[in-house]
């Protein structure tokens, strides 16, 4: 007895059908990850791009030397002029500028920006709510071409709610330098 198989079209086209949705998935996949495919690149001109946060550790150009040493002839000069005002005008008093007062957190921040390199001084914050009083000191961080205090971070635990009213007094110890003001709501 002889068997005999008959061939389908229908077995033809599902072998078809699965070898073109295999070719459709493949270009779906690489084409929207810029050509690679399970990271291998497929085309060499990707290659040569630079990552966002990638580090160039190459020889610096004559161009960014110079810049850089232009930068530090100017803070050199700049910390120069402001020691000599200094010296020269012993009256002379240093600009203190807020530059932020708020609460985040249940932490009141304040921050102030120095003029000028600042050197053997300190911070002092004076908190004053009707007869409330409340008294902080900071350091001095020296930047650049300026100072900040190292900030203030009051728990608001530690002040009554409503609106404070503060001054920042930047000194050394034999004279005061600037002073700054302001408002906090608690």
């Amino acid at each position: 007895m002889k068997i005999t198989q008959k061939k389908s079209k229908q077995t033809l086209v599902i072998a078809l059908s699965a070898v073109l949705l295999l070719a459709v998935a493949s270009f779906v996949y690489i084409v929207p990850m810029d050509g690679s495919f399970f990271g291998w690149q497929l085309s060499p001109s990707n290659t040569e791009k630079r990552k966002v946060n990638d580090v160039n550790l190459d020889k610096p150009t004559k161009d960014e030397l110079k810049t850089g040493n232009d930068t530090k002839e100017e803070t050199v000069k700049s910390d120069q002029e402001n020691k000599k005002l200094n010296e020269e005008n012993p009256n002379h008093t240093t600009t203190v500028t807020i530059s932020a007062a708020n609460v985040y957190e249940n932490t009141v921040q304040i921050r102030a920006l120095i003029s000028g390199i600042t050197s053997n001084a300190s911070c002092t914050l004076k908190l004053s709510q009707g007869a409330s009083t409340k008294t902080y000191s900071a350091d001095i961080q020296n930047l650049a071409n300026s100072s900040t205090c190292q900030g203030f971070n009051i728990p608001t635990a530690e002040l009554t709610p409503g609106k404070w009213a503060f001054s920042i007094t930047v000194a050394s110890p034999n004279k005061q330098l600037g002073v700054a003001s302001g408002e906090v709501e608690v």
